[in-house]
């Protein structure tokens, strides 16, 4: 069979011309019709054949065959109806290829015997769609495409279209855009194919106006890398951010503007927003690069490090991962920063900066889980030792227990917990040794470090603060008030240890020196 459909259909008209009683030449043309995508016209000539055949004895039987292929027509038809209306309107691109691949198989039976698999849409993965039309091959491989299963919309395409008509412009300006979402080509040679899909169809608006918005998304992210070479971060980063908001055609290209836009994010410290466009564009390129089968209930599982480390992409993937994995670092969210770099070094296990990086990680992850001494008194971690006194005295005051004695019994609960805190982090800032045992990621149990204190913030080492503290207690200094009218109950005495003041009344409260 030659499978030319156009020069059939034109010989079969002009032979109707010449005898309009011939009811064969009329399921000839309605046959090669069928294949070429155009039902409408099918049908119109099946009627006319049955027309035909009633006015001529003996030809009753092709008349019957005629209004048998009508009925399987309006089949036909009903199935692949929904294709146009899915792919243009809604976009329920599932919901297309379900009935094309319906139709396919209402035209050749023998496809009926479907293959399917766990990473595509598709039915008809092994099927014989030879005798079928290259328009409903299309739109397969278009639904295919809205799917972002681009592998099997590449076969379409190549293997059951351009194969046999290397001059089909739609096939060709659809080839181009599977070859730019997959950014597996240069530009040029895009270009090339959409420029060869309009010298064979100068009509074909899908090649026209894919050239015309690459073109422009190309002169966008342009002037991006162009900002980013001269350490324009707000520049580039407006650039890549126009880029995105304009962008409708995804695929590799846009996690690659992704990617790029949260460097510049990173760059400018904005580590939260690059932690999102990375998470963006990891979802979108495992998307790309492992299809899942939609119409299946399954639930679609999160590629392994070892599938990620095989793909065509995975030097992509590792720069997303890395960069997140910095983000998350300086977030301090260490949990999800060992995550990434686990990732990274399966993907690179030979890289030693990469190993290096998630013990940085997993050390700073484990540290985080200590109490952060720093933290507790509110001073950066380059504090030197007076800023650790000066902060020290001052919540120490703040937070002592007998300036809490009205506070409801919860609140005082909380607070002569946070008074005991802020003593065991001064423990251990407080002495040098500990300190640097602290700063360097050991294990420093501030409550067993303090000496002696017993749950008492001035025991042990600090007697020269302690002293300084009481005569600020005592007469309102630091801003906290003091108690300078003496204690609950009228009372100025403190028993045990030593007494300052006058009298030993009841009620006061002692501090233990010993």
């Amino acid at each position: 069979m030659l499978r030319n459909f156009a020069e059939c259909l034109r010989d079969c008209r002009a032979a109707i011309a010449m005898d309009p009683t011939q009811c064969k030449l009329y399921l000839r043309a309605a046959k090669a019709l069928v294949f070429m995508g155009d039902l409408e016209a099918a049908k119109a000539f099946l009627r006319d054949g049955v027309q035909a055949a009633r006015q001529s004895k003996g030809t009753w039987e092709l008349a019957e065959k005629c209004n048998e292929e009508v009925t399987a027509l309006q089949f036909l038809y009903a199935a692949s109806a929904p294709t146009a209306t899915a792919t243009q309107k809604t976009k329920s691109y599932l919901a297309a290829l379900t009935a094309i691949e319906t139709a396919m198989i209402l035209a050749d039976p023998s496809n009926a015997k479907q293959s399917r698999s766990s990473s595509t849409s598709s039915r008809l993965l092994t099927a014989d769609l030879n005798n079928l039309s290259p328009k409903w091959k299309l739109q397969r491989a278009e639904c295919l495409v809205g799917l972002l299963e681009l592998g099997e919309a590449a076969k379409v395409v190549s293997n059951q279209v351009l194969s046999y008509d290397a001059t089909n412009s739609e096939g060709l300006a659809l080839r181009a855009q599977i070859l730019y979402l997959n950014d597996s080509h240069s530009l040029a040679h895009v270009v090339q194919l959409l420029t060869n899909a309009l010298a064979y169809d100068p009509d074909n608006k899908r090649a026209r106006v894919f050239w015309k918005k690459i073109k422009a998304l190309e002169v966008i992210k342009k002037e991006g890398n162009e900002a980013y070479g001269a350490s324009s971060w707000d520049a580039a980063e407006e650039k890549y951010s126009k880029f995105l908001e304009e962008d409708t055609i995804g695929g590799v290209v846009r996690v690659k503007v992704l990617s790029n836009r949260a460097i510049v994010r990173s760059k400018a410290g904005r580590h939260s927003p690059t932690v999102a466009d990375c998470t963006t564009a990891i979802e979108l390129l495992q998307t790309l690069c492992f299809p899942r089968n939609q119409s299946s209930s399954d639930e679609a599982n999160s590629p392994s490090s070892a599938d990620i480390a095989s793909s065509t992409q995975s030097s992509l993937f590792l720069k997303l991962h890395l960069r997140r994995a910095d983000s998350n670092l300086k977030l301090e969210a260490y949990d999800k920063s060992v995550q990434d770099y686990h990732v990274c070094a399966e993907i690179k296990p030979e890289d030693r900066e990469i190993a290096n990086a998630l013990r940085r990680a997993q050390k700073a992850e484990k540290t985080a889980k200590r109490k952060d001494y720093y933290k507790i008194l509110g001073v950066d971690k380059s504090a030197d030792e007076g800023a650790i006194k000066k902060a020290y005295r001052k919540m120490a005051l703040q937070y002592h227990p007998d300036k809490q004695a009205s506070l409801p019994e919860e609140e005082r609960h909380d607070s002569d917990a946070k008074f005991k805190e802020i003593s065991e982090a001064y423990s251990v800032l407080s002495d040098p040794q500990k300190k640097q045992m602290f700063d360097s990621g050991m294990d420093i149990d501030g409550s067993s470090a303090s000496g002696g204190m017993n749950g008492n913030p001035f025991g042990g080492g600090g007697g020269e603060d302690m002293q300084d503290i009481l005569r600020m207690f005592m007469n309102g200094g630091g801003g906290g008030g003091g108690f300078q009218g003496g204690f609950p109950g009228g009372q100025r005495g403190y028993g045990g240890g030593h007494s300052h003041g006058h009298g030993h009344g009841q009620g006061g409260h002692s501090f233990h020196f010993g």
